[in-house]
């Protein structure tokens, strides 16, 4: 699984409300990515592997890498980042164009939190259960089960 931190020039969300809300170039906050990945994991009934892309520093997401088989990705030029993103069997993903980049690149299935998945990048897209491929979710209770069901099929796991 592939968590998308972004950190760089995005400010800090003053609230939910304002993520919601569609506002853009603002970071999530580090709780909703261990809260999705928790629960998506739960929903997969494993530990599956998880890296952490991004530019913040170690300080930043020292409480993200303090989860379990959760690593951080070595510093890289960000091709290399974004084809690695790519092979993830499922994202964790930013409001930021690069975490679009990295899903359309694999055509990865992206958990986004409400009101910044932007546009859809994934093929699936025209299908009726389009939402199931880039659902946007504010709690692991919204995940849907389609999601973690495609996200084993792509892990190998029985589903």
């Amino acid at each position: 699984i592939a968590l998308h931190v972004r950190g760089g020039d995005f400010g800090m969300a003053q609230s939910a409300e304002q993520l919601r809300s569609g506002v853009h170039n603002l970071r999530l906050p580090n709780q909703w990515y261990a809260q999705i990945l928790a629960g998506f994991r739960k929903m997969l009934g494993e530990d599956v592997d998880a890296i952490i892309y991004s530019d913040c520093t170690d300080a930043d997401l020292a409480d993200l890498l303090l989860l379990p088989n959760v690593r951080r990705a070595p510093r890289q030029q960000s091709i290399t980042d974004l084809l690695a993103m790519g092979q993830a069997a499922a994202l964790i993903s930013s409001g930021s164009g690069f975490s679009r980049w990295g899903s359309f690149l694999g055509q990865v299935p992206r958990i986004c939190f409400p009101g910044q998945r932007g546009v859809r990048v994934i093929g699936a897209s025209s299908s009726d259960d389009a939402s199931d491929w880039e659902p946007e979710c504010e709690t692991p209770f919204d995940i849907p089960a389609a999601f973690s069901e495609l996200a084993a099929q792509r892990l190998g796991m029985k589903s």
